[in-house]
């Protein structure tokens, strides 16, 4: 649903444009709102990226580094 209303933005009621891409920053920020990425990215993000254990950043991805 959600790539639905993120491809027809500029087809979709401002308000719901806006609520749109307030998920999607979130999503961006927090690995663990994308299931599927986390999933099939687990080993990759294992060697590459360090993700948050404190609480008020808990699953935010830090950038990644070449390992």
């Amino acid at each position: 649903m959600h790539a639905c209303l993120r491809y027809n933005r500029a087809k979709i009621s401002p308000r719901c444009a806006a609520e749109e891409a307030k998920l999607q920053a979130i999503e961006y920020r927090d690995i663990r709102l994308r299931p599927r990425l986390n999933k099939l990215c687990s080993e990759e993000k294992a060697v590459y990226c360090k993700v948050r254990t404190d609480s008020v950043l808990a699953g935010v991805v830090r950038p990644c580094t070449a390992a």
